[in-house]
Parts: C-alpha cells; sequence; structure tokens
C-alpha cells in the first residue's frame, strides 16, 4: 500500500518538475530567430545579423497564447546595415499577451523595435514593454506601428538614430518614461485617422541644460492689472506688457506678416486673451497667427481662450521661454503650436482639430510639458519633439489616455 503523503509528495515533484521546465530560459545563440511560443528567450552572447536573411533578427509572430520575455541579457545586436526593413525585434499580429524587450543594445538597425498590429479599430498590439534597451545609429529606435497600444518604453538611450520612438495610428495608452534622445528625433506620435481623439494626458520634459537657452530667473508675475487693451483689427504688434483681449471675431488675409506679433524686447508679462473669439487665416498662404521670437518670454507670456483656424502656424515661436497654451482650439492649421528653440513652456488643455501637425516642438532644449491635449480625428501628427544636436533630450514621461474599450 502507498502511503497518501507519498502520493501527494510525487504530484508535488511532477508539478515542480514541469513549473521548472516552463520557466527554463531559452536560449538565442544566433541569427535570424523566431518565437512562436510563450516563455523568457535570453541571449547568450554578441549577435550579428545579416541583412536581407529574413524580416527580423528577432521575429516574435502569432498566434503566441502566453507572454514572452526577450533579455538581451547585457548584450548587443547587431546588423551590417539599416536598411528599409530589417528590424533587431519585431512584434507583429494581433496580441493581447505581455510582451517584454529588455536590457541591452540594438545597434544598426532600420527598426531596433518594430510593431505591426492589425489596422482596424479595437484591434492590435497591446502590453508591450520596451525597457532598459540602448538604441545606436538606427533608422528609428522603437516603431510602435498601425494599432499598438497600452505599451510602454521606459529607461530607454537612443544615440543617433534617425527617430527614438515613432508611434504610427496609435489609439492611445502608450506610455514614454525616462528616455533619454541624442542626435534624434525624440518623439513622433501620429494618431489613428478613423478612430477616437487621442488625447495626450501629460507629456513633460526634463529642465534644459544650463547651456540651453538662458531661462530667465524673474520671478513670475502676473500681468498688470492696468484696463485691457483691445485687438478689433489685424495685423496687431504688441510692444508693451499687459493684457490684450480680441473684440470679436477676426480675419486675416495673410501677407507674409504674422496676425499678431509679441515684440521680443517687451519688459514685463503678456496676456493674449482671445475672450472665446475666432481668428482665422488663409490656408494657402504661409503667414502665422501669434509669432514671438528672439528673446522674448523672459517674462511670461500666455496665449489662451479662443479658435485659431487656417493659418500655417497658429502659435509661432522662436528662441523663446516661459510661454503658456491653455484653452485654445486649433483647426486646420498646417502646424497648430510650432516651437523653434522653446523651453520651459506649457501647453495644456487645448483641442488640434485636423491640423497637418499638432505640436510640433523643434530643436528642443528641454523644460517644456504638455498636458491634457486632445487631438482630434482628421489630424495627421499629434506630437513631434526633435532634439537640439549634441544636447541630450531626457522624456521624464508621456501618457496618452487608454484607447476606447470598443
Amino acid at each position: 500500500m502507498i502511503h497518501p503523503a507519498k502520493i501527494v509528495l510525487t504530484v508535488t515533484f511532477s508539478l515542480l518538475s514541469v513549473l521548472s521546465a516552463h520557466a527554463a530560459n531559452i536560449k538565442i545563440s544566433s541569427l535570424p530567430f523566431n518565437i512562436t511560443a510563450p516563455g523568457t528567450y535570453v541571449l547568450t552572447g554578441n549577435l550579428s545579423y545579416t541583412s536581407g536573411s529574413s524580416f527580423a533578427a528577432i521575429f516574435i509572430t502569432e498566434p503566441i497564447q502566453g507572454p514572452v520575455v526577450v533579455d538581451l541579457n547585457g548584450f548587443t545586436i547587431t546588423s551590417d546595415y539599416p536598411t528599409d526593413s530589417n528590424a533587431g525585434v519585431a512584434i507583429y499580429g494581433n496580441a493581447t499577451y505581455p510582451t517584454t524587450i529588455r536590457n541591452g543594445t540594438i545597434t544598426k538597425f532600420a527598426n531596433g523595435i518594430n510593431t505591426f498590429g492589425y489596422w482596424n479599430p479595437g484591434l492590435g498590439l497591446t502590453d508591450i514593454t520596451i525597457k532598459n534597451i540602448v538604441f545606436n545609429q538606427g533608422l528609428t529606435g522603437v516603431e510602435f506601428g498601425q494599432s499598438t497600444n497600452s505599451s510602454t518604453v521606459s529607461n530607454c538611450t537612443f544615440n543617433s538614430c534617425g527617430s527614438g520612438i515613432n508611434d504610427s495610428l496609435t489609439q492611445g495608452g502608450n506610455s514614454y518614461n525616462n528616455n533619454t534622445f541624442v542626435n534624434t528625433v525624440a518623439l513622433s506620435v501620429e494618431s489613428y485617422c478613423c478612430a477616437a481623439p487621442l488625447v495626450l494626458n501629460r507629456g513633460r520634459f526634463a529642465p534644459p541644460p544650463a547651456t540651453g537657452l538662458t531661462t530667465s530667473a524673474i520671478t513670475a508675475q502676473t500681468a498688470s492689472k492696468t484696463p485691457s487693451i483691445p485687438i478689433s483689427f489685424l495685423p496687431f504688434t504688441i510692444t508693451v506688457p499687459g493684457t490684450y483681449v480680441l473684440t470679436g471675431n477676426l480675419s486675416y488675409a495673410g501677407t507674409g506678416t504674422p496676425a499678431i506679433t509679441i515684440n521680443k524686447t517687451i519688459t514685463g508679462p503678456v496676456i493674449l486673451d482671445l475672450k472665446g473669439f475666432t481668428l482665422t487665416g488663409v490656408p494657402t498662404d504661409s503667414t502665422a497667427c501669434v509669432s514671438m521670437s528672439g528673446g522674448a518670454g523672459l517674462y511670461p507670456i500666455t496665449i489662451r481662450n479662443g479658435t485659431i483656424m487656417s493659418f500655417n502656424e497658429g502659435i509661432a515661436a522662436t528662441s523663446v521661454s516661459n510661454i503658456t497654451v491653455k484653452n485654445v482650439i486649433f483647426d486646420q492649421n498646417a502646424f497648430g503650436v510650432f516651437f523653434d528653440l522653446v523651453d520651459t513652456s506649457t501647453i495644456l488643455d487645448c483641442t488640434f482639430n485636423s491640423n497637418i501637425n499638432g505640436i510640433y516642438d523643434l530643436q528642443s532644449t528641454g523644460g517644456n510639458s504638455y498636458n491634457n491635449n486632445t487631438f482630434g480625428v482628421g489630424g495627421t501628427r499629434a506630437l513631434y519633439v526633435q532634439t537640439l544636436p549634441q544636447t541630450p533630450l531626457v522624456l521624464d514621461r508621456c501618457d496618452f489616455a487608454a484607447p476606447p474599450s470598443n
């Protein structure tokens, strides 16, 4: 007779054996390598990949009914040349199980990591985590292809990539935290053309280095309590501090001169309050609606409460600090907000509808934040941020709202 304790012991050892076998790491010792089953896959050393031998050095294909971890284990995978199609790690299909890629270096691939979901609302790839990866000298570090949602890129470094993170046709839910970009377009996010509006809950870049723009140490002040200054015609130039208010809807034919110019020699805060009215330009003209450049912004500049439509740039700022844009609707502009060499500025509670570019932050030195902005259906690119050459840009956090449940 077999003692019951022995039966229990035998079953327990058998179960542990199964679990141990299932948990055992699967070695990746050569490339290309296809992953078709759940598990933890671990590099055994530095590996090279020959372009054209397959679509990707490591290819995760559907359907996989369970989580996958690809651990580069501190090693490097290197391509011989970044062609238009090769990827270091590629994920394809309609997967909902967690996939994690972590801990190593990916060098000289067209796309360091490339994901490609099904092109339909409610379908695609979800729950992808990319962390502690260094991307070197590729065309794109992370290419989140169509319908990649609810995924995270964190603690990664992007060196001399054409683009760091390119998030194309997202439905939402992606976040990018504590990533560093050097000589790279940091982040480009394009909303899904037929889905619900894309909501940027928050996006914040680390403060600029001391070598960036000289941000004034002047204590932030509110605009003078003198009577508001009306704007009843265009073009209009602001030359002194104060609160400027629209008196009604205004149209501007455009002559190359901005509709409203904020002079760079102003020595105090400025508020431009659209008062709920609309400024309308000519879509075929290359004119900005509100423009400031060349040192303006040492004192706070605020633009708020109204609609800007059919301009080349809704708001254009160059070499400026301390700008706040809030509660503004940007409609049918080439660029909703165009920043060039701008730091320590904020865009919040704005809506971008049918603009070719929503927020375009060129040669950023850091310190800018984007909070609670909505990018409506019809826009091409929600957010584009490019680093200043040789100046690392650190994205502390960037979260998009989760995609709709349907």
